[in-house]
């Protein structure tokens, strides 16, 4: 992120500066905001467990670079993490890859993404559609080992 600073002044838009008031605690910057969201999606915990994780381990906090014994609860990390719109996630992305891109650190020739799931119905399996995707998978298989052994296998 040090070497990104465009980073840090994308989400500036979606706080809203009005709602700062004069007096109560600072809060936190918008980098370690941004910082928490990263550690988040690495870890892959719940917004409880990113509270519980920064509160107890002195790695976590220098990362998100939170101001001494700073806690955050649970409800305001995900107060502020969800204020970051999809919007500027998006352009935080476009600047990274093509970042990478133009570095050479990432090709596009092979890349492995993980995508949203969303509700669909589903059929339930049916005994000849078992059997059908059963019969093409060894179907194939033994095709594959046809080409690679030269022996053909046969089926009685």
């Amino acid at each position: 992120m040090d070497e990104h600073p465009i980073i840090l002044t994308l989400p500036e838009r979606d706080f809203d500066r009005k709602e700062l008031s004069d007096t109560g605690a600072y809060g936190l910057s918008l980098e370690s905001i941004i910082r928490c969201l990263l550690l988040k999606q690495i870890l892959r915990v719940s917004y409880r467990q990113l509270a519980f994780h920064l509160a107890d381990s002195p790695s976590y906090r220098a990362f998100a670079r939170l101001r001494g014994a700073c806690s955050t609860s649970k409800s305001t990390l995900q107060n502020l993490v969800r204020r970051i719109s999809a919007q500027t996630l998006k352009q935080i992305h476009q600047q990274l890859m093509l970042h990478w891109t133009e570095e050479h650190t990432l090709s596009l020739d092979s890349l492995r993404i993980d995508s949203t799931v969303t509700e669909s119905d589903i059929a339930d399996p049916l005994d000849s559609q078992l059997l059908n995707d059963g019969v093409r998978v060894l179907s194939r298989m033994m095709a594959t080992s046809q080409h690679t052994t030269g022996v053909k296998a046969q089926i009685y």
